[in-house]
């Protein structure tokens, strides 16, 4: 990816991947921001180069050591997903991959979400909390034009290049710049040889985006659903489910009328789903052409991630698992099962090593947010909570102990 692949975010830094450690750098150790410097500095940069001459190396630069922790634990890793997609550019490198992460405009308040990446959570968080002066720049400059013309110039430049581009947000539907690129892609004569990922939270359906993506060689759209009914709403504050069932619904139609348009299920990993989640995979046995993605597994918030569970629940989670007949369902990633239960595995983040600490930081951490919204996570997750309260958890909970 650092000879192939940029990265746009919504405060305006620029990085090889999500999973790097820290944005591209300028010779003073501050982050290149597309709101100041050009896409061109960014890409040709000292910082970038010596990160490649790593690689060259056969170095594991420690910012990538997501990376190499996942696929120690079984997982199919980032880098291993792009290695297997994207052409060998260590000669001559050139820009094929680009993700866009334009703003964090979102109408949901995922669990596992913050205000960096949905406007609706900075909101929430400005009611219940000081902002601080730093904090209130940066969600700022989520909001404002990424793509000034100097950018765009840039872009333009590496279109013959481009082989993929991928949209997330925030909300991706939602996003104009990102759509206004699109349409670029078209009168520029590229669309024909460039692929399009999108992954959306299924709340919004928009035929002037199925217009635009049915001219690209090839659209990967995945829905973010990791659960179905009020678990979903719970997770993903602010989507209703029946809404979400049926934009997935509409979104399978236009796969089917179109065969460049794939449709999938892409779904994160965390304490929430983690004893449940064979009722989503029963879910798409109705729509048998949908691929499943199983591997997306929570790093952050660490107190929702399942390498910080307590260890009986993670055995718990474990035998569940071994449960599941994956062979039942399309799951894009076989080895699934593996690399979820590898994960489990992995010692716990610094300070969650000790059991009744991890179990404080998770009680306190669930409580918290469902006092502001005024829910309830033992009773939308009895089978997780009957098993915290197992292992010592109760009565920790304050809002679940009032309801």
């Amino acid at each position: 990816m650092p000879f192939n692949s940029l990265e746009i975010t919504p405060n305006g830094t620029c990085l090889v991947c999500c999973k790097i450690a820290r944005p591209i750098q300028r010779p003073d150790g501050k982050a290149y921001n597309l709101l100041e410097n050009s896409i061109d500095e960014v890409w040709n940069s000292e910082d970038l180069r010596h990160l490649r001459q790593r690689f060259l190396s056969g170095e594991r630069p420690e910012e990538c050591q997501l990376c190499w922790t996942e696929e120690d634990a079984g997982t199919y890793s980032l880098r291993q997903q792009s290695n297997a997609l994207l052409k060998d550019r260590r000669d001559s490198p050139t820009v094929e991959y680009l993700v866009l992460k334009l703003s964090n405009l979102c109408n949901l308040k995922c669990r596992i979400c913050n205000s960096e990446w949905s406007t609706s959570w900075a909101a929430e968080d400005s009611q219940f909390q000081t902002v601080s002066p730093d904090v209130t720049l940066d969600l700022r400059a989520r909001s404002a034009p990424k793509l000034r013309e100097e950018n765009l110039a840039a872009i333009r430049a590496w279109m013959p290049s481009l082989r993929r581009v991928l949209i997330y947000g925030g909300e991706p539907f939602l996003n104009k710049e990102a759509f206004s690129l699109l349409k670029e892609l078209i009168d520029h004569n590229h669309a024909q040889h460039v692929s399009i990922t999108l992954n959306s939270n299924g709340s919004v359906f928009d035929p002037k985006w199925i217009e635009v993506l049915r001219k690209f060689e090839r659209v990967d759209l995945f829905l973010s659903i990791d659960d179905v009914g009020p678990r979903f709403e719970y997770q993903r504050k602010g989507a209703k489910w029946n809404v979400a069932a049926s934009n997935f619904e509409k979104f399978n139609q236009v796969s089917q009328d179109n065969s460049n348009f794939k449709v999938g299920v892409f779904a994160s990993i965390s304490l929430f789903n983690v004893l449940t989640i064979r009722d989503l995979l029963d879910w798409t046995l109705g729509f048998p052409h949908a691929r499943v993605e199983l591997y997306n597994l929570i790093h952050q918030p660490r107190e929702f991630s399942i390498r910080n569970l307590p260890p009986d629940i993670k055995s718990m989670a474990m035998e569940y698992l071994r449960s599941i007949d994956l062979n039942r369902y399309n799951v894009g990633f076989a080895d699934s099962q593996n690399a979820i239960a590898g994960f489990i595995k992995l010692p716990a983040d610094s300070g969650f090593q000790d059991a009744n600490n991890a179990m404080e930081r998770i009680v306190r951490k669930l409580d918290e947010i469902d006092q502001r919204r005024g829910e309830s996570f033992c009773q939308i997750f009895p089978e997780m909570f009957a098993a915290l309260v197992k292992a010592g958890a109760y009565p920790g909970f304050q809002a679940s102990q009032n309801t």
